[in-house]
């Protein structure tokens, strides 16, 4: 049955090619014409305008929150709103000592990077103030400086997002994890200063 219906579609798109064409070439000149305006009327900031609905329900529940961060993940075999699952990320969040052990080495070796944590991850940018837009995050990018700082701290067991220069806790992350983290990141970047 399917192949009867393809068949006679393909009969009478045979049939009316010029049709076809033409009525393509309508919808990808409509495409062109309109579709670009889209792009100018978004904002540099998340690509949302301040009054779009994902943005007013998002504003919405932070209200509602009480402030603070909030992290919401997926994970498998356990239920989210489990009392002792809550407790044990909040523990890891509030272990969550990177940001200022790294800011500590950036600022101490005056160097023109960024941190920017949210909730259990830190990122690194190399270049303050911290990239608000994807453009100026990608212009920030430095394969090399990259490639040491991953190399460099996988190689002593530390292991950084392989997308992102992040860092990311999770509940099993405990404070010698992220102590280490510290003194590991500082040896990278003195050895780099040094050279």
């Amino acid at each position: 049955m399917l192949i009867a219906v393809f068949a006679a579609l393909g009969r009478f798109v045979y049939r009316r090619r010029l049709l076809v064409v033409l009525a393509w070439l309508a919808v990808l000149g409509f495409g062109f014409g309109f579709g670009g305006q889209v792009f100018g009327r978004l904002d540099t900031g998340s690509g949302l305008r301040g009054d779009a609905e994902s943005v007013l329900v998002s504003d919405m529940l932070a209200r509602a929150a009480g402030g603070g961060a909030v992290i919401t993940g997926l994970v498998d075999g356990r239920e989210a709103a489990d009392p002792a699952f809550r407790a044990e990320l909040d523990a890891a969040v509030r272990d969550l000592r990177t940001t200022p052990g790294v800011r500590r080495v950036v600022e101490s070796c005056r160097l023109p990077w960024s941190i920017v944590q949210l909730g259990a991850r830190a990122e690194y940018r190399y270049t303050a103030p911290a990239p608000v837009t994807g453009g100026q995050s990608a212009a920030a990018e430095d394969q090399q400086l990259d490639d040491y700082l991953h190399l460099y701290l996988q190689n002593r067991g530390i292991l950084l997002t392989p997308f992102h220069n992040m860092a990311l806790l999770c509940p099993a992350t405990s404070r010698a994890d992220v102590d280490l983290h510290t003194e590991v990141f500082s040896a990278a970047v003195a050895d780099l200063t040094s050279a």
